[in-house]
């Protein structure tokens, strides 16, 4: 019973459906990513952000905002996507005022008209946390090719290797962002901070750290 029931799931997790309606699966799964923000995983952010004293920041796939409360105290500007509005509504519910410094939303077509109403040219950084694997590669080159020009520096933790690698068992697969990513310099690669649960996962869980040729 409980080999078909993560068949179905796995089946679920290759659908926008569940990623927008994740709560119908995981009830407490919103707060679970707030009690996260001070996780190793999610320090390596502000680690980088102190480092090369960054401002802004642009995260996609914000879930309930574990990033955006692990970076509060070191940025003035954050721009979080996802596309579940009840993980939006979850981060709204725990900000206590109102700021077009900060802006939650499922609707990326607004980070331009963010950038305008703060009088930003570009954010210092973006972060991808687990979220481009479940996108195809088509979709990834056209995300970069419509918004990388607004990006200083770009951190993905996800699957990576040259060649395409698939978890049979699962709907995992790697990707080449170095090949995605042309118009930036890898700087830095080393293990994801997430925890494996398989072979899979412990060989491919990379976080990559590239920068704009052009800023």
């Amino acid at each position: 019973m409980l080999k078909i029931r993560n068949v179905l799931v796995n089946y679920l997790k290759k659908s926008v459906f569940y990623w927008k309606y994740r709560n119908f699966f995981q009830r407490k799964v919103w707060d679970n990513y707030l009690n996260d923000s001070n996780s190793p995983r999610r320090l390596i952010y502000k680690k980088f952000v102190k480092k090369y004293k960054l401002k802004s920041v642009f995260d996609f796939g914000c879930a309930s905002g574990p990033n955006y409360f692990t970076l509060l105290s070191e940025i003035d500007f954050y721009f979080g996507f996802d596309i579940s509005q009840s993980a939006i509504n979850t981060i709204k519910r725990k900000i206590k005022y109102s700021s077009s410094n900060y802006f939650f939303t499922t609707n990326i077509q607004l980070f331009k008209e963010f950038l305008t109403i703060n009088k930003l040219n570009k954010v210092d950084l973006a972060i991808y946390d687990r979220v481009l694997y479940l996108l195809s590669y088509k979709e990834v080159e056209n995300h970069f090719n419509c918004y990388g020009s607004f990006f200083k520096y770009v951190i993905i933790d996800d699957f990576y290797s040259e060649n395409i690698v698939a978890d049979n068992d699962n709907y995992l697969k790697t990707k080449n962002f170095i090949f995605l990513l042309k118009n930036f310099n890898l700087i830095e690669v080393k293990d994801s901070k997430f925890k494996p649960w398989n072979d899979f996962t412990k060989n491919y869980s990379k976080i990559l750290i590239f920068k704009n040729k052009n800023k």
